[in-house]
């Protein structure tokens, strides 16, 4: 998140974002990707999960603080997202049968939905 701009109410400790940019450059996911053994999808995901993770309160305040901690939390979350995506089981396909096999039961008249159930 760049150039977060914000308000601390230093009585309430309530945090107001008014306005931050977010730039995601397409090189960069496409080599964490790479690096990571990811698609570039699942990057991406894990950097928008990042970014979010920067506007929760705290870590609004520790920006608007000019806190080193600031990256803590967000690059903690997108290691997670990572990791989700790591060790992730493979899906095995069907096989060319039993998607024939659904396809003819889906052509079952008795199996079209009618309102008020099959």
């Amino acid at each position: 998140m760049d150039d977060p701009t914000g308000t601390i109410n230093r009585t309430t400790g309530n945090v107001t974002l008014k306005s931050a940019t977010l730039t995601f450059f397409e090189k960069n996911i496409e080599e964490s990707a790479l690096y990571h053994g990811i698609n570039t999808d699942e990057r991406l995901a894990a950097t928008v999960g990042h970014e979010i993770e920067h506007t929760t309160d705290e870590n609004i305040r520790l920006n608007l603080d000019g806190s080193a901690r600031v990256e803590d939390e967000p690059i903690k979350k997108a290691d997670e997202i990572i990791k989700e995506y790591q060790n992730r089981k493979p899906v095995a396909a069907p096989n060319s049968s039993e998607i024939f096999r659904f396809e003819k039961e889906l052509e079952d008249p008795r199996r079209i939905f009618h309102g008020g159930g099959w």
